[in-house]
């Protein structure tokens, strides 16, 4: 579904906003700041990502090119397609591309070392993430996710506060003595709650990574088959064809927690995307 990472980041913020009492309004107001404008600037900023400029020598000029084509050919598909995206050089001999946001495509140096119609391919997958919302929608849920953790913290760290106070009124009444055993007690029972504080914000953080991964995967399926709707499917399979990482032999855990499908899913999937185009 196009644009779904844009209507499930709606939802989520809407659902923050309804947790006022956990400030679910300042959640949401982040959330959406760094999902729409800082996160796509501190993206692009790590990555070294610069405005492409054709003048800057040959290799910028086809990734230019390259970027007009996709672009021609995704605004023709749908006319809701954003008009503000920009194309950014990555000076990295790396071979990949990046959607940094919901307005910016980069692609790396080593990218561009590839044939003119493959460079096209990686693009339109890139803006099949744009279109369909995926680095918003990673964003919000990173900054909920964090959210959680720092909710979880505050409460362990309640529950800390809570117990000492108890024990230093207990003293101070004389229910309790001031003494190694009710200091001994007392370090017990704090540890214990330390432990399990740092036990439920692991698992919690650990099942918003699982969550999150699952729908980044979801969303790579999506873009490649919008890339293959705009005509590049076969260009796309022959690149994943060609950089096979045989993801298809890792183990559970490491399926669990990957960004991307295994390749031969991807290509599987980019298949059945070109057989119904040509049905």
């Amino acid at each position: 579904m196009r644009g779904r990472g844009y209507i499930y980041s709606a939802l989520i913020l809407f659902a923050d906003i309804l947790f006022a009492a956990i400030g679910g309004g300042v959640l949401a107001i982040v959330a959406a700041i760094y999902a729409f404008a800082f996160g796509e600037w501190l993206g692009r900023k790590q990555m070294g990502a610069v405005v492409c400029n054709p003048s800057q020598g040959r290799k910028q000029q086809k990734l230019q090119n390259c970027f007009e084509r996709v672009k021609t050919k995704a605004e023709a598909d749908c006319k809701y397609v954003f008009k503000g995206i920009k194309i950014y050089y990555i000076p990295s001999d790396q071979i990949n591309a990046y959607a940094f946001g919901w307005r910016s495509i980069g692609v790396t140096d080593g990218a561009l070392n590839l044939d003119t119609r493959t460079v096209e391919s990686l693009i339109a997958h890139e803006y099949g993430h744009i279109v369909n919302g995926d680095a918003v929608l990673n964003m919000v849920m990173t900054v909920n996710c964090l959210w959680i953790a720092a909710i979880l913290a505050f409460y362990q760290f309640a529950f800390l506060a809570a117990i000492y106070i108890v024990v230093l009124i207990a003293c101070l009444i004389g229910v309790m003595r001031f003494s190694f055993v009710s200091y001994l007690i007392t370090n017990k029972i704090t540890s214990l709650v330390r432990w399990i504080g740092q036990f439920v914000q692991q698992g919690a953080l650990s099942l918003c990574e699982v969550v999150i991964r699952l729908v980044g995967r979801k969303g790579e399926l999506l873009a490649d088959e919008y890339a293959s709707n705009l005509g590049y499917g076969f260009y796309l399979r022959n690149f994943l064809t060609r950089f096979s990482d045989d993801r298809q032999r890792q183990n559970f855990f490491e399926v669990l927690y990957s960004t991307h499908p295994a390749n031969d899913i991807r290509i599987a999937n980019i298949s059945n995307a070109l057989e119904r185009r040509r049905e």
